[in-house]
């Protein structure tokens, strides 16, 4: 009998406790990765494989998973890049997430963060936000995309940068 109930509890918890979205927290702890441990971490936090390019010419390569993405198509609740360079200390990452709690929670940890809202504009149909701190610059894009039943819904892209990349690559604001 007490073997039985410890079958279930284990059963109950695995089942109550699936992959999980990430955390701003997480998404500092991955870029500080290389890619072979971020693949290992997102592996672990139970995020799938989606598609991989390496550089070329000099240019990033790129590693994406997806969280929670539907069997029937290639949409999913969210989406994870990890973009890399030859010089291992410069890394980005990306996410983009569907569901608006996610974005806001993002939202407040950059502040929480530190970082303060530095610009705002809309450009092409989507709104632009830069936040930025004293070591990491946060890029927001609030958007639209077409799911699979040509319907219109909200996206939210957030990219993480070092402050120092974001300032070389995009000049100092």
């Amino acid at each position: 009998m007490r073997k039985f109930i410890l079958l279930l509890l284990f059963v109950l918890v695995n089942v109550a406790l699936p992959a999980q979205n990430l955390s701003l927290a997480q998404l500092l702890e991955i870029k500080k990765k290389d890619l072979g441990n971020a693949i290992e971490y997102l592996t672990l936090e139970g995020w799938e494989f989606f598609e991989a390019e390496a550089p070329t010419n000099g240019g990033l390569g790129k590693v994406t998973f997806s969280y929670n993405k539907s069997a029937l198509s290639s949409t999913a609740d969210s989406f994870f890049i990890y973009y890399y360079t030859s010089f291992p200390d410069m890394t980005w990452i990306s996410i983009q997430v569907s569901k608006i709690n996610k974005y806001n929670e993002y939202i407040n940890s950059i502040k929480e963060y530190g970082c303060e809202l530095i610009s705002t504009e809309v450009k092409e149909g989507r709104i632009l936000k830069e936040y930025k701190g004293e070591n990491m610059t946060f890029l927001v894009e609030i958007g639209k995309t077409t799911n699979h039943f040509d319907e219109e819904t909200a996206v939210w892209h957030l990219w993480v940068f070092s402050t120092a990349d974001y300032d070389l690559i995009w000049g100092v604001k």
